[in-house]
């Protein structure tokens, strides 16, 4: 039974009646959806999503239940509880009408208490056909309306079999830069054929709200490189191995979307290139499938410059960079003098005079000084999470062609919008307030000019400074009023020769920090734990660890199977780990809970089972954890170890300055598990906290401070493995502040407590407004 199974059973279940069954519609994760019950005994509707255990094992494994309503009634929510039990073996049809029959009993006072409520035929399931009418995710569920949900669901590659390992790793690299993203279309379905995105808040690109507002974009919006291959995932030698009038190995699209996933209808819209009926029945779309407006990727008139640059040349300045080892600047000049002088498809002849004094490295930020600072690390030299030099075949593509449009679009100012070379010195590039001066300055266009300017084109008018006197005699002191420094030549003076000085408070407030732009203290005021807020909300990239683990497992032979181990070569770039050597009677350990449910023991059990087999199957350097299965006597409580950091991050150098080889960590499952998330905190050793410029994301308790580990963020069909590897990146993060260890004298070698862990979650949730787990007290123990 596959996907394909559940997919083909939840249409089916759409289009038959089921009563006190509303409606009926796909969730927001796969193996997901979401029941509408409506009855007289309640006030209002009531919505239960329901999921799979596991999808791949439907229906095998029954399903879990749980309620968003406040207002649920007790018998029902008991229900929900034991739902996993009565579903084992069951189609989603069944399921539904088993859940009608025994909401109704709990809701109609007047029906015997013995009336045989599990009366559900076995024989409804749809049998599995070798044919894909339902192979798609995105097929229409819910009758005449379809939910949002639906329209924004992301078309999730299935498999990793055919996927490319380095397609793969590089989309890796830019979710560790803290790009999102997004499939937009089956890789598996179209196995040479892909449509993904990379994204960015507006709000990281430290852009002012003035230019913002000219170039109409808002900054709760997010800028989207949308990226398309047609001829399978190209190497980074195969990308740059083109000539200047080649078609691209793959093409790419820059705009601006509301969410970090626009919709796969505009997205092909913008690469212009399908037609409705042909291509994007290829892709799979419904012909009912309404575009959701607040997902649609928009191409601005700013972008669009910088669109068609990405696309020509790209390409070739990314050669030059990596053949001549120059920055974008020199490159650009390497091209235009080729061009120049015909010799283009020469290598060395047309390079032998030219000045190379800056080198690779650039001399100003990759993006804006004002921006985050992982998207002005130069990644065509380094990796998001180390500043070690990558070789070619190591360069995430993607995550260079986003960086490279963020680049020429927050600095279009200061290059030319046509042949994109850096202006000179001096040199003022075309603004869009420059023609609109020239146009209001043109009084004799006015609609009146007495006694007042009249105009008929609102587009015309421009905010400008209103000179009011102020009260000679005024109380208020100005003692305490901060101007704008001015230039001592060009001194503004207004009525009676009087100078005049514009105050600080009247200014944009990104042009109110008094610090030279690059010194240490304008650095210091970009980094705050707001900052934190957008860097673990969910995109697809746990999608990208599923398919990892899969193009991994068919990697394996038939007689790697059955091994138990790897051979392990120590990588001179990383911090050296040696498993086993914890002493795991220092430990916390932890009895059986009481409260177990079996729907939590069947998930971890899965869990245990998989992490295990990829333990025995990957190299630890490249792993990045360590589980002593044999030492896991209650699935509910896991000892990790975090291990093999790269040695260019300042927590490894600690870690190895205080022969620290590995980061232990406690993961707790509580009642509602896999509902709601785990909890994951540091044991051992103690880090740096935030308020001493410590970062990693690691509370001053030793509690993890992710959105994902709350009820906010977390989605129940998440993977564990997911979940280890994006505490891992948290750890390595450098923004606002690397992770460092305390200092030996100020106790490094105490562990963390589960009492301060828990309370310094409840803090960190509390700030930034996630939802606490309702379970958490439960893990208060041992």
């Amino acid at each position: 039974m596959t996907r394909r199974k559940f997919n083909s059973d939840l249409l089916a279940a759409t289009q038959q009646s089921v009563a006190h069954v509303s409606r009926v519609e796909k969730g927001d994760d796969d193996g997901t959806l979401v029941v509408t019950f409506e009855h007289g005994a309640l006030a209002r509707p009531l919505t239960i999503r329901l999921g799979t255990v596991s999808v791949d094992d439907y229906p095998d494994l029954g399903f879990f239940a749980y309620s968003d309503d406040d207002d649920i009634p007790a018998g029902i929510s008991d229900l929900l509880v034991t739902l996993s039990d009565m579903t084992t073996n069951k189609c989603v049809i069944d399921v539904l009408r088993m859940i009608s029959k025994r909401v109704d009993t709990a809701l109609d006072t007047t029906q015997d208490e013995d009336v045989e409520m599990t009366d559900v035929e076995d024989d409804t399931d749809v049998e599995e056909t070798g044919t894909d009418e339902y192979s798609s995710d995105d097929g229409f569920y819910g009758g005449t309306q379809q939910s949002r949900a639906i329209g924004q669901q992301s078309r999730l590659p299935h498999s990793g079999r055919e996927i490319n390992g380095r397609f793969i790793q590089d989309l890796q690299q830019a979710k560790s830069a803290g790009f999102k993203i997004a499939f937009l279309s089956d890789v598996t379905r179209h196995a040479s054929e892909c449509t993904f995105a990379l994204s960015v808040p507006v709000s990281h690109l430290g852009l002012p709200d003035d230019t913002l507002e000219a170039w109409e974009i808002k900054s709760k919006e997010h800028m989207v490189l949308l990226c398309k291959y047609d001829s399978g995932y190209p190497s980074m030698d195969k990308f740059t191995s083109v000539s200047q009038n080649h078609p691209s190995t793959m093409t790419f699209a820059f705009g601006t979307c509301s969410t970090y996933k626009p919709s796969l209808s505009s997205a092909l819209a913008a690469f212009n290139k399908i037609t409705r009926n042909s291509k994007t029945a290829e892709y799979g779309i419904s012909n009912r499938n309404v575009l959701d407006q607040e997902a649609v990727f928009v191409q601005a008139q700013i972008t669009s410059s910088v669109d068609n640059f990405v696309n020509s040349e790209l390409a070739l300045l990314l050669q030059n960079r990596l053949n001549n080892g120059v920055s974008w600047d020199n490159a650009k000049q390497m091209l235009q003098d080729r061009a120049r002088a015909g010799h283009l498809r020469q290598s060395g002849s047309a390079l032998a005079g030219m000045d190379h004094s800056h080198g690779g490295e650039e001399l100003e930020p990759a993006v804006s000084i004002a921006a985050r600072s992982q998207l002005n690390i130069d990644y065509v030299l380094r990796s998001p999470d180390a500043t070690l030099h990558l070789s070619k075949d190591q360069l995430s593509l993607p995550l260079i062609a986003a960086q490279f449009a963020l680049r020429y679009f927050v600095k279009s100012t200061q290059y030319c919008l046509v042949c994109h070379r850096k202006t000179e010195h001096g040199f003022s590039s075309v603004k869009p307030a420059i023609s609109l001066c020239e146009i209001i300055n043109r009084t004799q266009d006015f609609v009146s000019k007495h006694p007042y300017y009249v105009v008929n084109n609102v587009d015309w008018i421009q905010c400008r400074y209103l000179l009011v006197q102020r009260r000679p005699h005024s109380n208020s002191s100005s003692s305490n009023c901060i101007y704008v420094v001015q230039d001592s030549k060009q001194v503004p003076e207004g009525p009676n020769g009087k100078i005049l000085r514009v105050p600080m408070a009247a200014l944009p407030k990104w042009r109110q920090i008094k610090e030279k732009p690059g010194s240490p203290a304008l650095q210091s005021t970009q980094a705050s734990s707001s900052q934190m807020l957008d860097d673990n909300k969910l995109d697809d990239f746990g999608e990208i660890i599923r398919l990892q683990k899969t193009l991994a497992a068919t990697e394996v032979s038939n007689e790697e199977e059955s091994a138990d181990t790897v051979i392990v070569k120590d990588d001179p770039t990383k911090l050296s780990f040696t498993p086993g050597t914890v002493n795991v009677d220092s430990l916390p350990k932890l009895p059986a809970p009481v409260w177990a449910t079996d729907n939590g023991r069947k998930v971890l059990g899965k869990e245990l089972k998989a992490l295990q087999k990829l333990q025995a199957k990957t190299p630890p350097q490249q792993l990045g954890w360590y589980i002593n299965f044999e030492n896991v006597d209650n699935m509910f409580h896991w000892i990790v170890e975090l291990h093999s950091f790269e040695l260019s991050l300042p927590l490894a150098q600690d870690m190895k300055r205080n022969k620290v080889s590995s980061i232990v960590l406690e993961v707790r499952f509580g009642q509602q598990f896999p509902v709601s998330p785990p909890f994951v905190r540091v044991i051992r050793p103690r880090f740096l906290p935030f308020s001493q410029r410590g970062g990693g994301h690691v509370t001053a308790g030793g509690a993890m401070c992710m959105e994902l580990l709350t009820n906010s963020g977390w989605s129940p069909v998440s993977s564990l493995e997911s979940v280890l590897l994006q505490v891992r990146m948290a750890m390595c993060s450098l923004d606002p502040y690397p992770a460092r260890l305390e200092a030996a004298s100020r106790g490094q070698s105490a562990d963390y407590g589960i009492g301060e862990a828990i309370e310094a979650y409840r803090r960190s949730a509390t700030t930034h407004g996630w939802d606490i787990p309702s379970d958490l007290n439960m893990m208060n123990f041992g």
